[in-house]
Parts: structure tokens; C-alpha cells; sequence
């Protein structure tokens, strides 16, 4: 820091644990001798200043919430919200039509309240979203376009612990001390309440203008990538269509069998060979003997019993594929029911790609499986499955095979109640579940 010939601003929005919202920021200055100051300021702030949509200045309220939306679209990816402050982006006040704030990448111009969308362009001249331009005191200057432009600065995403709120400041504010030893708040109004640029006050001093709690003005539309198109497997479509496995299938997922006290099952050979299978009272397993030319595994998971396959079924799947049990290696699946969802199914989707996958947790079973290989895969997974909701699962489930580079080995298939229309699962881009349509 020594070797600095200028002030330079390092904003670092700051977000409570486990939330996806930006509670605030932290504005720390870096000057020429090792001096290094700071302040942050809430969210909710915004509601402290001025609101004009139509103002060039840089201290309204619009511009404030646009800079906080940016922080949001830089650190979680959102990049359109609904305005629920009906005073914010509006041309008169208090005007009760639906708005919606759009963050696009374009430097082009900015179109304000356009077929109630209102659009912020991104600045173009810093490599962060949002640039800052500051003079020694803090004071801002008006800049690019509807919001704050700082010039000159590092951005910098962090997560605050709530346990580290230790002084007197809002709720999820980061201070170093009690009281007054923590990081200046730079607070935009005044203890009466009346607005002021420049005060600063201490932690243990804030007035409560607005209470620190209040949610920010905008919610965040949903915002995920959606998942690359998935190929229909011909094999699985046929599925729909295959009466003798929708009847076991249905079979398997009626009440009297999730909730029974032990696993049912059937081990398939196509087209028409189902043998019944039942595990004993209470025992989280089947005991599947002599299986040969085996297309799939099918069974229940009873109440109180994971709601994804274990590691022991996907275990099971990969001994039977590198033991050439499979009827066909290409089609070999395993169908689930259980009674925290739909009927699910696993199954090779890439031949290569499973039969490295299956190397990898059991071995080649040359002179037996892998011990070590199959009790480190259960202890790696065994608590992961085991959630309540089948969605929490089902992410688990594609996380694994992420985690395993297996991608391409298992396609994850989820039916309607009546156990036909499978769709693919897939995680987007910013990983949460989707189930739709092949394509």
C-alpha cells in the first residue's frame, strides 16, 4: 500500500450468512502512507434521499438502488427485479403500476420506464460493474447515466457471519468491537432524522432512520440460466409407452408399498420378466441374488428412508455394468419411488463415461470389488441423500455426479404421479434444479 500515488476506493458489498441479498457496503480508502479509512453504508438508505427518476445526480434515491442492484447482479447473477417501492423509478409519486428494473450489459443508452421496464446500463469504463469516482472526503459526483459511477476501484464480494455483528450497528452490519470500535457508519441523516450527506456516526450511536431491518425496495426475479436443452433418450420415451413396466412401476408407487415397513423391488429383463424381490422388516436394503442379464432394478424406498437413490443402489448399478450383468450396458437403469415425490430414475447416459464413473467407486471386480473405493463412496454421500424434499435430493444426486466429473455417465429422470412423462433433471447455471422437457 505504500507504493500508492493516489487515493484509491475498495468497495466490498457485504451479505448476512445465508441469505442471497446485499445487506450493505463497506467503502474503505487507501491512501498514499499507509492511511486506510472506512465506512459503510445499508441498503435500505435509499429510502433516505431524494427520489427523481429524472435527476442526473448521483444522490437520489434511484441511483442508490441502482448501485445495490448492481452489487446483487455482481455477486448472485440476478439481473431483473420488481419494484416494490412504489415510489422508486416512478415519474409521479407513489404510482402503483408494476415496474420492473432490467441490469442489461449495454453501454448504448437508457430507457426509463418503457413498457413499465426500466433499464440501467452498465459503465464501460472499469472492469467492475459498477465504477466508483470519489474525492478525499467521500463526497460523491454525479456519473455515468441513472447511478452511482465511481472510477478507479476494486470490488470485492465477501459474506459476514452474523456472529461477527458484535457492537451497536444494524443488524448484519461487520463491526471490530463493542460500541463505538467498530467501522464507522456513514449514515445519510441526521439523529432528527432530516437528511445530511456527511455525517458519520459510530455504531453504538446510529439514530434509527429507517429501522435497519427494512427490506430493500425491489425483489429479484427468478434469475437462472436455464440448463442446456437436454437430447431425448429414445430409450426413456419408450418408457411411456411400456404397459408392463407402468403397471410394477405404479405398483411400486402406491400407498400400501411406500409406507410398509420394508423395501419391495423387482429385478426386469425385457420385455416381460418382472422377479419379485422384498427386503426384511425395518432393513433399508434388498438382498439381490444371481442377477444376470439384468435391464433394470426396480424398488421402493418406505417412509423415514432417503428420497434419492443410495450409495449402495448406485453402487449395485455400477457392479452389475463392469460385471456384464447388464441385458443392455447402453440402457441399464434403476427406478425409484418413494413418498416424498415422483418416481425417479437413473440411467446410463454414456457408456464410456459410466463405465469410468463405475471404475472409480467399485473397481474393475477383478478377484472382488473395491472395499475401500465403495466405503469411501458411502461415506461420502450417505448423509447427502437423505433430505426430506426430493428436489434438495435430486440437486445432491447431480451434485455428485459434478463432483465425480460424471455428467455424462447417469441421466436423472423424474415421472408425473401417474409414472410416465419422464423428464430430464439438470442443474442450471447457477445450480438449482430443473425438471422439463427433452429436447
Amino acid at each position: 500500500m505504500g507504493n500508492l500515488t493516489q487515493d484509491t476506493i475498495v468497495c466490498i458489498p457485504f451479505v448476512k450468512q445465508g441469505n442471497q441479498r446485499v445487506a450493505g457496503f463497506i467503502e474503505a480508502k487507501l491512501s498514499p502512507g499507509d492511511s486506510i479509512d472506512f465506512r459503510y453504508r445499508l441498503t435500505q438508505d435509499y429510502k433516505l434521499l431524494n427520489y427523481n427518476v429524472s435527476s442526473t445526480s448521483s444522490v437520489t434515491a434511484e441511483n442508490y438502488a441502482s448501485l445495490i442492484m448492481h452489487f446483487e447482479k455482481m455477486i448472485f447473477g440476478y439481473n431483473e427485479f420488481k419494484i416494490s417501492d412504489y415510489n422508486l423509478f416512478r415519474q409521479q409519486a407513489a404510482d402503483t403500476t408494476t415496474l420492473f428494473v432490467d441490469i442489461s450489459d449495454s453501454a448504448s443508452g437508457q430507457s426509463l420506464s418503457q413498457n413499465n421496464v426500466t433499464t440501467i446500463y452498465q459503465c464501460t469504463n472499469s472492469q467492475v460493474y459498477v465504477s466508483w469516482s470519489c474525492n478525499n472526503n467521500f463526497n460523491i459526483v454525479p456519473g455515468c447515466g441513472i447511478f452511482f459511477s465511481y472510477n478507479n476501484c476494486y470490488i470485492i464480494g465477501i459474506e459476514w457471519d452474523d456472529g461477527e455483528t458484535t457492537g451497536g450497528g444494524p443488524e448484519g452490519v461487520p463491526t471490530t468491537g463493542g460500541g463505538s470500535g467498530g467501522i464507522p457508519y456513514y449514515y445519510l441523516c441526521n439523529p432528527a432524522g432530516n437528511f445530511q450527506t456527511n455525517q458519520v456516526v459510530q455504531p453504538g450511536n446510529l439514530p434509527d432512520c429507517p429501522p435497519a431491518n427494512e427490506d430493500p425496495g425491489w425483489d429479484p426475479l427468478p434469475m437462472d440460466d436455464p440448463a442446456p436443452p437436454v437430447p431425448c433418450d429414445p430409450f426413456i420415451q419408450s418408457l411411456n409407452q411400456n404397459a408392463s413396466f407402468i403397471y410394477y412401476l405404479k405398483y411400486l408407487n402406491s400407498t400400501p408399498i411406500k409406507t410398509q415397513p420394508y423395501e419391495t423391488g423387482f429385478a426386469v429383463t425385457f420385455p416381460d420378466n418382472y422377479q419379485f424381490k422384498q427386503g426384511s422388516y425395518n432393513d433399508a436394503s434388498i438382498t439381490w441374488n444371481n442377477l444376470n442379464n439384468i435391464g433394470a432394478i426396480m424398488h421402493c424406498h418406505y417412509s423415514g428412508l432417503a428420497g434419492i437413490f443410495t450409495p449402495d443402489d448406485i453402487v449395485l448399478m455400477a457392479q452389475i455394468y463392469i460385471g456384464n450383468y447388464a441385458q443392455d450396458p447402453n440402457n441399464l437403469f434403476f427406478a425409484l419411488t418413494t413418498p416424498t415425490g415422483n418416481p425417479i430414475i437413473m440411467k446410463v447416459k454414456d457408456p464410456l463415461a459410466f463405465r469410468a464413473f463405475a471404475l472409480s467407486i467399485v473397481g474393475d471386480g477383478v478377484g472382488g470389488w473395491d472395499d475401500i473405493k465403495m466405503e469411501q463412496f458411502e461415506h461420502d454421500y450417505a448423509d447427502k441423500f437423505r433430505s426430506p424434499n426430493q428436489e434438495t435430493n435430486m440437486v445432491a444426486f447431480l451434485n455428485m455426479l459434478k463432483e465425480k466429473n460424471a455428467d455424462n455417465a447417469i441421466g436423472l429422470y423424474q415421472s408425473d404421479k401417474n409414472c410416465i412423462n419422464w423428464n430430464p433433471a439438470s442443474l442450471t447455471a447457477l445450480g438449482s434444479l430443473q425438471v422439463a422437457p427433452c429436447q
